[in-house]
């Protein structure tokens, strides 16, 4: 009985492993970009960046990678790494309210922190000391979000610091969990949830507008053919001409027809389509701006018509933006709520 019984342990330990953990999905985690129509490698295990377990994580003094991967392991996280692609996966504005989405495959309750630092050198990923300095606010909860049982969805809204802008800057989400019986190290007090506990970590590569501003300037091109259309990918940042600055931005296609032309001498009838990109520029919106956007988010619902936009993971939000001052019909509609 008693091996039975110890069999049924060992089980539900690995089960519990298979399981998994959790991840940051919106904006998409390097880990979990994939997922998301995002070409970075597939990570199969994007769910379990948990510093390389409990154990690992104690034997290296509590120090963890800064996106989740062992301290003292291979970082396939960070800079250097086959998941690090410094692809941009969302553009916000400096001091606005951002959603954030976390899903958990098992829930550990404890809590879940969030923290942001511009990367600076593309050759060398951020710091845990930079992450520290920019401990961002959860609406309603303060810098911590207390993890109730049960939950597996969570979704979060973030405060971005005013005056904080980069092309790239990276939004790391740590959950410490709180179903471990422990003994704190300050108190000697013995409790679940006390003394060393399982951690995630996990990066997202993010842009971020400043807002001295208050423009949203729509420009044409240079007409592309079709098959060129995604040399300019969604959500990720055009490269200006030198001298020029760069923002965030987002493109759209636009297809264009010529009417067919018929010589004399031979009928030749020729059509041509070219498609040429639209960007849409977030040049630095004004505070008064933000607080419009982040006020209309509680009163309408903006969606995307453009059969291109609809696939986008985010859009929704994108056009919410973009709508708070022009609202072209042929890519976003608004509904009040």
């Amino acid at each position: 009985m008693r091996k039975e019984t110890l069999t049924c342990f060992i089980l539900i330990i690995s089960l519990q492993q298979i399981l998994g953990h959790g991840r940051m999905e919106d904006p998409p985690a390097r880990n979990a970009a994939w997922r998301f129509g995002f070409n970075i490698p597939a990570n199969y295990d994007d769910v379990g960046l948990n510093c390389g377990g409990l154990s690992i994580q104690k034997a290296n003094g509590g120090k963890c990678g800064v996106c989740g991967d062992s301290y003292s392991g291979s970082r396939d996280h960070e800079v250097g790494g086959k998941y690090a692609t410094n692809i941009i996966v969302r553009n916000y504005m400096s001091g606005s309210l951002i959603d954030v989405k976390i899903l958990l495959t098992a829930n550990h309750v404890g809590f879940m922190e969030l923290r942001l630092c511009p990367a600076l050198d593309p050759n060398n990923e951020v710091t845990q000391e930079c992450l520290d300095r920019n401990l961002l606010h959860i609406e309603g909860f303060g810098t911590q979000y207390p993890v109730n049982e049960g939950i597996d969805s969570i979704f979060l809204r973030a405060h971005l610091p005013d005056g904080l802008s980069c092309s790239h800057c990276v939004l790391q989400w740590r959950y410490h969990a709180g179903n471990s019986w422990g003994t704190d190290i300050k108190t000697r007090k013995s409790c679940l949830g006390c003394g060393h506990q399982e951690e995630f970590y996990n990066c997202a590569d993010i842009s971020i507008a400043s807002n001295d501003n208050d423009l949203l300037l729509s420009l044409p091109t240079t007409t592309v053919t079709q098959e060129s259309l995604f040399a300019f990918p969604f959500f990720d940042s055009f490269v200006f001409p030198s001298g020029i600055e760069r923002f965030p931005m987002f493109a759209y296609p636009t297809t264009t027809t010529t009417e067919p032309t018929t010589t004399t001498t031979t009928t030749t009838t020729t059509t041509t389509t070219t498609t040429a990109m639209n960007i849409i520029f977030p040049l630095r919106p004004s505070k008064e701006f933000i607080n419009q956007i982040n006020k209309n988010n509680k009163t309408r619902r903006c969606y995307p018509t453009h059969e291109v936009l609809k696939p986008i993971v985010g859009i929704e939000h994108w056009c919410l933006h973009l709508c708070a001052v022009h609202c072209p019909p042929t890519l976003c509609a608004c509904i009040q709520i």
